[in-house]
């Protein structure tokens, strides 16, 4: 702000106004206060050449002064530094699924991995002893011949070969010789005439000439192509099977490798049944029950010591083994329909009989009711041993065949008297050629 004859000078950094005021200009002192006088925060205001009058009443506002034309815009500052990372957002719900797209096309197909390398031969197997050989089966009847085929076509003729020359003419044969004249008879009377002469014998014929030499022989034709082959001839009747003499052979079953069951999982709980085999032969099928007949599981033992400790067992007893409460079933149904009379009877092992305890045998021609028919009972006296025995109802005895007929039981239950007991081994014996 400035006035006629003053000169005034505004420092804002310590909200301290100074005026300066002539001399001459002294009687205006008063009359520039009101003018000038402003509070600003209650700061003080200092006058030079002039005494300090007392403070004016606040003057009213004075009217707002028209805006100013807007200024230049200032440079862009610099960037502020980068504010903090806000925290994440609670996660959206799940949108719905999308449909599925359309199967994209089948990529080509890859590469064919490099072979690999093969692996070491396994040890030779050592040779079984021969079998003795079966009588020969009588032969069967010839089939019908089959019809003849057709003729082929005729070949084309040959050409004629050349002719040979002509044989030698005969020397032609010598005259025979001429026979002798009758004698002249005497002129007798003028009689009679007489007979005439016998005529002379024919001379012999001369020989034959030689004949002559034969021409060559001509070439061959061609030969006619060959005829279609004939239509085989039905096949004969197959010949009776030659009889075989079987040589018997016993096989006897651990219960520790079931058919479809590899190491290490052929050890611990096995499920409700198991199947085992001999190739190409017979299966045997081994169930676990409760003494209620419901399905329980099976428990292979094995890394005992002595060896009848381990065999098949029932996952809930204690020791995995064969209790009062539980029993294993045997289906031998395959092995009725091959056994032989000439072979060994089937013999079942049961191991882990501790002192005082014992098991029972069973026989069932009904799956899942085992403990139908008591076969055999045996209590151990002694210490921990192993029991094996002819199966009953399969001995081949008069006692047996009494006792229970020619068919013995399909099914063979194993359950413990007392204690628990392990099922060790199973033997069957069977005839192959």
């Amino acid at each position: 702000m400035s006035s006629s004859g003053s000169e005034t000078n505004s420092t804002s950094s310590d909200s301290i106004k100074v005026y300066k005021i002539n001399k001459n200009r002294k009687k205006k002192c008063k009359q520039l206060i009101p003018n000038i006088l402003k509070h600003h925060n209650n700061d003080d205001v200092y006058y030079r050449n002039c005494k300090d009058g007392k403070y004016g009443k606040d003057g009213k506002d004075g009217k707002d002064g028209e805006n100013g034309q807007n200024g230049k815009d200032g440079k862009d500052g610099k960037d502020g530094e980068n504010g903090q990372n806000g925290k994440d957002g609670k996660d959206g719900e799940n949108g719905q699924n999308g449909k599925d797209g359309k199967d994209g096309k089948d990529g080509e197909n890859g590469q064919n991995g490099k072979d690999g390398e093969n692996g070491q031969n396994g040890k030779d197997g050592k040779d079984g002893t021969d079998g003795e050989n079966g009588k020969d089966g009588i032969n069967g009847k010839d089939g019908k011949d089959g019809e003849n085929g057709k003729d082929g076509k005729d070949g084309e003729n040959g050409k004629d070969g050349i002719n040979g020359k002509d044989g030698i003419n005969g020397k032609d044969g010598e005259n025979g010789k001429d026979g002798i004249n009758g004698t002249d008879g005497k002129d007798g009377i003028n009689g009679i005439n007489g007979k005439d002469g016998e005529n002379g014998q024919n001379g012999t014929d001369g020989k034959d000439g030689e004949n002559g030499i034969n021409g060559k022989d001509g070439i061959n034709g061609i030969n006619g192509k060959d005829g279609e082959n004939g239509q085989d001839g039905k096949d004969g009747e197959n010949g009776q099977d030659g009889i075989c003499e079987c040589k018997c052979n016993d096989y006897i079953f651990d219960f520790l490798n079931p058919l479809g069951v590899t190491y290490p999982n052929n050890t611990g709980n096995q499920g409700t049944k198991l199947i085992y085999t001999i190739q190409n032969k017979l299966n045997i099928m081994v169930y676990g029950f409760d003494i209620n007949n419901n399905p329980t599981n099976l428990f292979i033992r094995t890394n005992k010591t002595p060896l009848h400790e381990n065999g098949l067992g029932i996952t809930n007893d204690t020791d995995n083994e064969i209790n009062t409460t539980n029993y294993i079933q045997i289906d031998l149904g395959d092995y009725v329909r091959i056994k032989s009379l000439k072979c060994n009877e089937p013999k079942i092992k049961i191991g882990s009989i501790q002192l005082n305890e014992s098991f029972k045998i069973y026989g069932s021609n009904t799956l899942g009711d085992g403990l139908n028919t008591l076969l055999y009972t045996f209590t151990n006296t002694s210490i921990n041993e192993s029991q094996e025995l002819v199966i009953p109802s399969y001995n081949n005895n008069v006692n047996d065949l009494y006792q229970y007929g020619v068919i013995p039981f399909r099914y063979i239950s194993v359950i413990a008297g007392s204690g628990n007991i392990t099922l060790n081994t199973l033997t069957l014996s069977y005839c192959e050629c």
